[in-house]
């Protein structure tokens, strides 16, 4: 009889070990992490100063400066635009071109930012996240303004980090 009691508790102990480590590889294996984006892009908004809540620019163009690189090119109207910070450099530059009311406008946008890379799994390698410094226009006309609402960068559909009220009166 006793050794039938150790007989079972080795093969209840063997069994329980094998069903923790299948348990364990497969919850290590799924990361939730990789179904959001690896790369950070901030998301700007467009607002006026009096139309706050915001406004469209028409075809607009936008290209990475530093990387001589189309980013958009919309012949409709946006309100709106997500914009990937440079994941090796603290400079980011974008020039954006655009009509307002039929009147051609060309700006440059200037992110200094600090990127962090935090490393995720195996299977999923690297993310980069940004903590925005300072945001400008190198051609900035007499009122327009930029405010930075969100800081943190991480490249979610949900943030609103910069948002930019142009001078067109």
């Amino acid at each position: 009889m006793k050794a039938f009691f150790r007989n079972y508790i080795k093969e209840s102990l063997a069994s329980a070990f094998f069903v923790v480590c299948f348990v364990c590889s497969f919850l290590s294996c799924s990361n939730d992490y990789c179904k959001e984006p690896m790369d950070t892009s901030m998301e700007v908004l467009f607002a006026t100063r009096r139309d706050t809540s915001g406004v469209s620019l028409q075809s607009l163009k936008v290209t990475d400066r530093k990387r001589n690189l189309l980013l958009l090119e919309d012949t409709l109207s946006c309100s709106s635009v997500r914009l990937p910070l440079a994941a090796f450099d603290t400079i980011s530059e974008f020039r954006m071109d655009f009509y307002r009311s039929g009147v051609p406008y060309s700006k440059v946008l200037v992110v200094k930012h600090k990127n962090t890379e935090e490393f995720v799994s195996a299977e999923c390698g690297c993310r980069i996240t940004s903590k925005i410094d300072t945001v400008y226009m190198n051609n900035a006309y007499h009122g327009d303004s930029i405010v930075v609402r969100n800081k943190f960068v991480l490249g979610r559909f949900d943030e609103r980090n910069v948002k930019i009220y142009w001078n067109f009166d």
